[in-house]
């Protein structure tokens, strides 16, 4: 197991928020891995708390993970979590409260994976195939749509908002409106007092303003 550098020591060792800026290849994903097991060994997380590294790949949760393991001898485990920023929000956040956000309040959320299921209700999307899919249409933090070539993204998005479905791209937008309109972000940082997302810079504008909303709200 390598070393740390005297640079990615002083990342470890961090405790206010802060950007971790490097060039590719210079072990920001290495120092994610080292920081979970420095914050277990150095701060008071009671039992039920967790520490979540959200990445936007397996393979980097995977580089995460087994850096943990080779730093601690042990596996990350509940109540820790690590994995993509959509699982992540999809487990603690959409998939338990999206039906308080969505048309249907006594409905749990389906995520849509396959396209044919719109293409069947709106054919005429299928002229669009080459260029966008369906599921492809979301939505941007102001809660416009990203697509209205075809002139039925917006009766789709609609529909799937009447009947609780969603798309992969849809969990970050219904994510942010549950923690504007709720008190979850505080049970949130009360669940996971310490949040760290690699490569932050790939994150959307809707997953910036969750972000916000986090460190606004006093998470670290």
């Amino acid at each position: 197991m390598k070393t740390p550098t005297t640079q990615q020591l002083t990342a470890i060792s961090q405790r206010d928020n802060f950007i971790l800026n490097a060039i590719p290849g210079s072990g920001k994903t290495f120092v994610v891995g080292k920081r979970i097991y420095d914050l277990h060994l150095t701060e008071s997380i009671l039992p039920y708390q967790g520490i979540a590294a959200l990445s936007f790949t397996n393979n980097a949760s995977k580089e995460i993970e087994d850096t943990y393991y080779f730093t601690s001898g042990r596996r990350i485990k509940n109540p820790d979590f690590i994995g993509t920023i959509d699982c992540f929000l999809n487990q603690f956040i959409v998939s338990p409260y999206a039906h308080i956000a969505m048309g249907d309040h006594n409905k749990p959320p389906m995520i849509l994976t396959s396209n044919e299921f719109i293409y069947k209700i709106y054919p005429m999307m299928n002229k669009y195939s080459k260029t966008y899919a369906p599921l492809d249409v979301t939505y941007r933090v102001d809660g416009s749509i990203t697509h209205v070539e075809s002139g039925y993204e917006v009766s789709m998005k609609q529909m799937m908002y009447r009947n609780n479905l969603l798309s992969l791209g849809d969990i970050s937008y219904y994510a942010m409106k549950i923690l504007e309109t709720t008190d979850l972000v505080s049970r949130l940082i009360n669940r996971f007092p310490y949040l760290m997302i690699d490569e932050a810079q790939d994150c959307s504008d809707v997953q910036m303003k969750i972000i916000d909303i986090l460190v606004n709200a006093g998470h670290r």
